[in-house]
């Protein structure tokens, strides 16, 4: 049987939540093509465990095989992201080692020849603890999933793995085996501890103690007791990945449930009347926004971070217009339910004001990169292998009306597949308007950007019914003025989360 000396650290300091406002960041971490010494499993667990904390209400960044300089540039943007009260959660999975006491979580691309060369070519794991510590964070979570094999040829050292950890108070450490054992790598597409850990924090109402509890009997069960995962607690108050049964203390529902769930989403009804328009809210998280090998305009690939919001399930249709407007500006004017088009970028926000009057609800147009991370799935976004070219698949037909099967005209919205967030038409019909100036990407990170501050052009996005595929791909910008209309531009509506 293959092993792999390798063991998780899991640290939180732990305080009882008393908000319901306070937010849920991750910053998760997969290496696993390294040169001398690769690994199976780090990426596969590194996006399973990404995707569900992100289910569980987590703003997730995910990054893979990051070189030294990408993790730290990784690791300070979460720490800008982290504020006070926020619970905080660090995943790294990969090869780690020590040195004179001190942990270092291990970068693809390194030549290591020497311990005197770790500290410059690796990352000291204490820098994300001084992060959290910084933003003094209600809740830390500290997760390492690191080999104890040694990935570098030219490296000996008689020291295996990580330095243990003290559990001052109010921490947790639980490590996948006990140190000095071997944990094995498994031999499916997680590791026996990860995959584990995924199962049980989903399990609602399990107190942080039960779900590593469960996952040691787990593990156990698998690997005929080789492998026993252990902990260490002088941790203060209650945390639950999951709701469920009622903690001691913290926001609770109807139920006496503290309440993690994410807002119902559908009609919003203020003030008597009702606007009908269907939303999907959209987690958060961190991806890759353009796409290196495409057009010039779509380069360079950049690191953006998104916070949740809703964006409409649908096109704005004619009939919906016409009953904010009572006007109807659409060339194919003889369909109510195709999206409207001929509007344009400013009659668009005569359109927003309007249903903020009769209703008290807040509209907006996307911005482009809330635009993008929503036609690529939402959280789907960050996984490797690469997004769909398309909103939903690669195969244009099933997602999309395009010059191929339109014949030139826009159609009902919602004809065509969903993507995975159940969001319809992203790819063709109409192209959309966004709210972004339209200029070059920068190469820099960005936090919810909104675009260039001066500019006379808007960003479109999603090609419409006249184009070829190569312009329905998620990736591919254009622009129009904002006085203007054409009969293949239309929009759909997006709103912050609450």
């Amino acid at each position: 049987m293959n092993t792999r000396y390798c063991f998780i650290t899991l640290l939180v300091a732990l305080i009882t939540i008393h908000t319901y406002s306070q937010k849920r960041v991750a910053l998760v971490i997969g290496n696993a093509e390294y040169k001398d010494s690769p690994l199976k499993n780090p990426v596969n667990d590194a996006i399973g465990i990404a995707t569900t904390l992100s289910d569980l209400g987590f703003s997730v960044a995910l990054e893979t095989n990051l070189n030294w300089k990408q993790m730290e540039n990784a690791i300070r943007d979460f720490g800008e992201q982290i504020e006070n009260n926020d619970v905080a959660l660090f995943y790294f999975s990969g090869h780690g080692t020590q040195v004179d006491g001190e942990n270092y979580l291990i970068p693809v691309g390194e030549d290591i020849a020497s311990a005197d060369e770790m500290k410059y070519k690796c990352v000291n794991a204490g820098m994300v603890l001084d992060k959290m510590e910084s933003a003094e964070n209600t809740m830390k979570i500290f997760i390492l999933d690191a080999c104890r094999d040694n990935p570098f040829r030219g490296y000996r050292s008689n020291t295996k793995g990580f330095a243990l950890m003290s559990a001052s108070t109010g921490t947790f450490i639980s490590y996948a085996t006990a140190p000095g054992s071997v944990a094995q790598d498994g031999t499916g597409h997680n590791s026996p501890y990860t995959k584990y850990l995924i199962e049980m924090m989903k399990i609602p109402g399990l107190k942080i103690e039960e779900v590593f509890k469960k996952v040691r009997e787990k593990v156990m069960a698998e690997t005929g007791e080789k492998q026993v995962p252990w902990e260490s607690s002088s941790m203060v108050g209650d945390f639950y990945f999951k709701r469920g049964a009622a903690p001691d203390s913290g926001f609770r529902d109807g139920d006496g449930q503290t309440d993690y769930s994410i807002p119902a989403i559908g009609t919003i009804e203020v003030n008597k009347y009702s606007f009908d328009y269907e939303m999907v809210r959209v987690k958060g998280g961190s991806f890759k926004m353009g796409d290196n090998s495409k057009f010039a305009n779509e380069k360079p690939e950049h690191r953006v971070s998104l916070d949740d919001f809703y964006i409409g399930k649908f096109e704005i249709s004619q009939e919906q217009w016409m009953e904010i407007m009572e006007s109807n500006p659409g060339h194919f004017e003889d369909c109510p339910e195709c999206p409207v088009e001929s509007v344009s970028w400013d009659d668009i926000q005569n359109f927003i004001d309007s249903i903020h009057e009769k209703t008290g609800v807040q509209y907006r147009l996307p911005t482009e990169a809330e635009w993008e991370y929503a036609a690529r799935g939402g959280v789907n976004a960050m996984h490797v292998p690469p997004y769909n070219k398309y909103a939903g698949s690669d195969n244009l037909t099933s997602v999309a009306w395009f010059s191929k099967n339109s014949k030139l005209q826009t159609k009902p919205v919602g004809e065509k597949d969903e993507n995975e967030l159940g969001v319809f038409d992203m790819s063709g019909n109409v192209w959309e308007w966004c709210s972004d100036r339209y200029g070059n990407y920068s190469d820099r990170r960005q936090k919810n950007p909104k675009g260039l501050s001066t500019g006379n052009t808007r960003v479109i996005r999603g090609g419409a019914y006249n184009c070829e595929p190569k312009d329905c791909r998620v990736t591919v910008r254009s622009y129009f003025d904002p006085d203007k209309s054409a009969p293949n531009i239309g929009f759909r509506l997006v709103r912050d989360a609450d």
